[in-house]
């Protein structure tokens, strides 16, 4: 009885020898970094409909894990990814079917979200991964990436055979509707009396116009202008990202990009319940709202032109403009058509490239990314 108990313990040490020194294996961080504003964005990503592949398992929208050839049929597995400040021991376990096949384990990570949302500077963090197969464990990879900026939206990934995956829904997680500063820019409007009420599609196209120009003066009032930065954390050849400006960021610097700008309308009009989408095209964005929803007319709106008029000081030159065209907001007004003129020009140019899907040109409907799960990244004072 003891030859034969020494001969299985052997067996199993052997066994436990061979599958160690048999498995190849990687440690996976997909894009290279961590992105705080895409994984908070899509930690309730709907994805219950979505096909898993047969040699996929975890979450479909992993960013981290590894890969794995079996190196038997049936194998269990067991995975644990975790780091010092950002991701709580995180397990998936499993079997892997057929000995020979490369398959991927993604885990839920659970990550600390308010570490993520407090990352402004790009800041390294090493990941360990340790997997275990048939209950012998194989080994720990640890991979030392940076955490990028919670202003850094991540919108492409370009993979090793040279396709690019979009993510350009990440934009939509910067367009918060619920950011307290909304309520401000409506009740300066209202003061104003630049409109009687924000009724969002009760009154009409015209109604909505006049809505939209409503904030479009107070912005101007409070004299936001465009600025060119767009430059993201740190650049990368295969993954692409922009820099985007929170809303309290943009209004208290009074600096907008074509993002930043595109995403403080948007995130006021969705306020005021109208239907809004963001346009992306090759180095640049511009966003719209539905004007007439019977219809499905579209307001667009080019928001780089927002400092083409000073209205931050009352001036005589203004009043006196005003005065001569016979309309109040005279050069508010025509900055405001002229936006939506060029904005209307891009569209047009836009739309059959975003309609045949080529690279680079897409049209982020809000409404559509919320249903999706797609969530705003909170603001700095509702932490």
């Amino acid at each position: 009885m003891r030859i034969r108990a020494n001969a299985y313990l052997a067996f199993l040490m052997f066994s436990a020898f061979c599958v160690h020194a048999e498995v190849q294996w990687c440690a996976e961080v997909d894009c290279g970094s961590l992105f705080p504003s895409f994984i908070i964005s899509t930690a309730t990503l709907h994805l219950e409909k979505a096909k898993r592949p047969a040699y996929y398992f975890g979450d479909l929208n992993g960013q981290v894990g590894c890969t794995v050839i079996s190196p038997q049929d049936d194998c269990p597995f067991t995975l644990e990814v975790s780091s010092p400040k950002f991701i709580r021991k995180s397990l998936i376990e499993g079997h892997l079917p057929k000995a020979g096949e490369k398959y991927k384990i993604y885990p839920e990570i659970d990550y600390d979200y308010d570490a993520l949302y407090s990352v402004i500077e790009p800041v390294p963090e090493t990941i360990s991964v340790k997997l275990a197969l048939a209950g012998n464990e194989v080994g720990t990879q640890k991979k030392t990436v940076e955490v990028r900026s919670i202003q850094d939206c991540l919108f492409a990934i370009k993979a090793d055979d040279g396709k690019t995956k979009p993510y350009d829904f990440n934009f939509a997680a910067y367009v918060n509707e619920n950011h307290p500063l909304i309520d401000r820019i409506l009740k300066r409007a209202l003061d104003l009396k630049l409109v009687n009420s924000f009724d969002g599609y009760q009154g009409g196209a015209a109604d909505v116009y006049e809505q939209a120009f409503a904030v479009w003066n107070v912005l101007q009032r409070q004299g936001i202008k465009y600025s060119s930065i767009t430059t993201p954390s740190a650049e990368s050849e295969k993954v692409f990202a922009q820099h985007v400006r929170s809303l309290e960021d943009s209004v208290a610097t009074t600096q907008a990009n074509c993002v930043d700008g595109s995403v403080l309308f948007a995130s006021v009009f969705r306020k005021i319940g109208l239907k809004t989408f963001l346009v992306i095209i090759p180095g640049h964005c511009f966003m719209g709202i539905v004007q007439d929803e019977p219809t499905k007319k579209v307001l667009i709106i080019e928001t780089t032109l927002i400092g083409s008029a000073d209205l931050k000081q009352l001036s005589l030159d203004r009043g006196i403009n005003s005065l001569k065209s016979g309309r109040k907001n005279n050069l508010s007004r025509t900055s405001f058509e002229q936006a939506t003129q060029l904005g209307a020009k891009e569209f047009q140019e836009a739309l059959p490239k975003i309609k045949s899907r080529t690279f680079g040109y897409y049209l982020i409907d809000i409404d559509k990314c919320r249903s999706f799960g797609i969530q705003p990244l909170k603001s700095k004072a509702m932490k």
